[in-house]
């Protein structure tokens, strides 16, 4: 009896490390043609030990990435190694490597590399990874208390929620959010999330172009593109609202070079004269100022 006893503790044992081991995959469909076609897709698996791996193929009209990623990350949710290889969008090579021991930051990629001394948290910003860094990005940002996350080699990425929608596949009913990630090129990039306390992608989508959303969930594509594109144009207006500075009056732009698009040609040196913001004149560079005139 106690033999059996012993014997049943043991399968126990080792189906719960099993359990703990196992893998937990997510699954992602990348359509185009307004959500009817499928081009590709985004297969998400997180390891028991860490280590999260990605699969990533888009292609439109024979043209898009194949991407396949590997990462770990710490305990305050970035990287602490990554690798990334495949091909790009038009078949470069992609092969991007990036580490971290201690307050020491190594990358190498087939366009850039270099080393820096790095003190407390900070995410790598990968220039050929696949949709998977925007579940770091959000569940990195999460844990901190200021909202805000420093960037390697350099910037500071912010975010917030600007919209949110109910989602279903089936049964499986749920609540996503819109979020604008700012500190990564001009403008925000807006992405869905998850609500729960470890924010995840949820849908990339790039309206009149791409819909990457979780498998299941494809029919929430369309009512989902339309709220962003909403929510997209009035960030950007509260933005130009917020920043712009309009140029009243007369303002001259000295040695400024005008492309001609007709002719696809790049003029020499002139002068671009505005009145309230409008262009009036192209004249030769080093003609004489009028006074009153803003030069630029």
């Amino acid at each position: 009896m106690k033999a059996i006893l012993a014997l049943w503790l043991s399968m126990l044992a080792g189906t719960a490390l099993c359990a703990e081991n196992a893998a937990d995959t997510t699954r992602y469909v990348a359509l185009v043609n307004g959500g009817t076609t499928k081009a590709g897709h985004e297969w998400v698996t997180r390891d028991g030990d860490g280590t999260t791996r990605v699969e990533f193929i888009f292609k439109d009209n024979g043209r898009g990435p194949e991407l396949k990623e590997e990462f770990k990350l710490g305990k305050d949710g970035t990287f602490i190694s990554y690798h990334v290889a495949g091909t790009s969008t038009f078949g470069a090579a992609v092969d991007e490597t990036f580490s971290r021991a201690g307050d020491k930051a190594t990358w190498k990629s087939t366009s850039d590399k270099g080393e820096q001394d790095v003190a407390g948290s900070a995410l790598y910003t990968p220039l050929g990874g696949t949709p998977e860094s925007f579940s770091v990005a959000f569940a990195a940002l999460a844990k901190r208390s200021d909202g805000k996350l420093p960037l390697i080699p350099s910037g500071m990425l912010t975010m917030r929620k600007i919209g949110e929608a109910d989602v279903t596949n089936g049964a499986d009913k749920r609540k996503v959010q819109l979020v604008a990630l700012t500190g990564i090129g001009f403008t925000p990039t807006i992405a869905w999330a998850t609500t729960d306390a470890t924010p995840r992608l949820f849908a990339f989508i790039f309206p009149g172009f791409l819909q990457l959303i979780e498998e299941g969930f494809e029919k929430n594509g369309a009512a989902l593109e339309t709220q962003q594109k909403a929510a997209e144009k009035e960030l950007l207006v509260a933005m130009q609202q917020r920043l712009a500075h309009p140029l009243a009056g007369t303002t001259l732009i000295h040695n400024a070079r005008v492309f001609d698009s007709e002719r696809a040609t790049l003029g020499g040196a002139s002068d671009v004269l505005l009145q309230d913001g409008r262009i009036i004149a192209i004249s030769n560079s080093g003609d004489k100022v009028k006074s009153g005139v803003w030069l630029v």
